[in-house]
């Protein structure tokens, strides 16, 4: 009789034990998806970035969620070839375009953007083997109001209006109204990604 019975006992307890097999990970996956839409995982993520650049990328005041929109007070990029520091930094972006393997930004805006080179002035940089990127990204409109390349004669840019889109093979660049110390510029431009770095616009 109890022989019998052990089997119907463990025929009857497969179900729950599959179900909840299933459940943990469920449960453990949306609660990771619920967490990823807070300020805090935006935060931690931020923080993971700064730890991981050795110095090179500073945070200050970030605000949102992973999902967008995004606020940052202060951002700045260092490495040997200079500095780069954006303030009231905001962005919007479309997660889901990663999918197709694109970094889509649909919306970048900032007060203001200061670039200083590596030691106080403007050089020449030496051209790089390629200007491939590892993903397609897609800025689709972008918005600052004052650029500025620090050196001896600084250079302001006021406003700077457009969109931008890195292709594997081509890069393209559309200016709007762009403010230089002598006109008023717009401009469509693409450059190829590899040497020579064919250039074509208007």
């Amino acid at each position: 009789m109890d022989a019998q019975a052990k089997p119907s006992v463990r025929r009857r307890r497969w179900p729950w034990v599959l179900a909840g097999s299933l459940l943990v990970p469920l449960v453990a996956l949306t609660a990771f998806v619920l967490w990823s839409r807070t300020e805090h995982a935006l935060a931690t993520t931020a923080a993971l970035l700064a730890r991981a650049s050795g110095g090179r990328l500073e945070l200050q005041g970030v605000a949102g969620s992973l999902y967008g929109p995004i606020t940052v007070e202060r951002l700045v990029l260092r490495d040997a070839r200079g500095e780069i520091r954006a303030e009231a930094l905001a962005l919007d972006w479309s997660p889901l375009a990663l999918l197709a393997a694109t970094l889509q930004v649909d919306r970048l805006t900032a007060r203001s953007v200061s670039v200083t080179p590596a030691g106080g002035e403007r050089t020449a940089a030496a051209f790089p083997a390629s200007l491939r990127v590892p993903l397609r990204i897609a800025l689709k409109d972008v918005r600052i109001e004052r650029v500025v390349v620090q050196g001896d004669a600084p250079l302001e840019f006021a406003p700077v209006a457009g969109s931008a889109t890195f292709g594997l093979t081509r890069h393209r660049l559309a200016l709007h109204g762009l403010g230089t110390p002598w006109a008023q510029v717009d401009a469509d431009l693409s450059v190829g990604a590899w040497i020579p770095y064919r250039v074509e616009g208007h």
